[in-house]
């Protein structure tokens, strides 16, 4: 399992600076690949602990410029999670952690406020069939968007949760 990412300066670039790099500007040796887990090997589903899958990967990865292994710790306290929160997040600049406990796996990340701008209704479901709620005056999905200092939008998400009927 992997996520691709910009980086520049050193530090990882934010969603928007990402898209203009990949699709706008073109500048594919800002591009990188961060790993983050290992699934499989030809059809061998390695049982051994976590730890070792991206150590074997890191192994592999040797020399890479654009591969990477994202950054990892195997803490044995709070205190050294706590640590590499704020070395890797919060000085670093990278988007949150993946942190696994047993089989479960959780993605923890920095909480954000943002006015954003409702710039359009979802006529239609992620599938593409047409949302029946609309055709009934309710709306259930709104698209919005960040504005830039220039006028322009940056579309941020579709926003399906928290519409009642008296903001719809």
């Amino acid at each position: 399992l992997c996520e691709l990412h910009a980086v520049e300066n050193g530090r990882p670039t934010n969603l928007p600076r990402f898209i203009h790099l990949l699709k706008g500007a073109k500048d594919f040796d800002k591009i990188h690949i961060g790993v983050w887990d290992l699934l499989k090997v030809d059809g061998y589903v390695p049982k051994e602990p976590f730890g070792w899958k991206l150590e074997e990967v890191e192994r592999w990865l040797a020399g890479c410029v654009h591969v990477e292994v994202a950054p990892y710790i195997k803490p044995k306290t709070i205190q050294e999670v706590e640590e590499f929160w704020q070395t890797w997040v919060e000085q670093k600049g990278y988007e949150g952690l993946v942190i696994r406990n047993g089989d479960e796996t959780f993605k923890v990340k920095p909480c954000l406020e943002v006015d954003a701008v409702i710039i359009g209704l979802n006529k239609t479901s992620s599938n593409g069939k047409p949302l029946q709620h609309l055709a009934q005056g309710e709306v259930t999905s709104i698209k919005l968007a960040l504005m830039q200092q220039d006028g322009s939008f940056i579309e941020l998400c579709d926003c399906h949760s928290g519409i009642t009927s008296e903001i719809g």
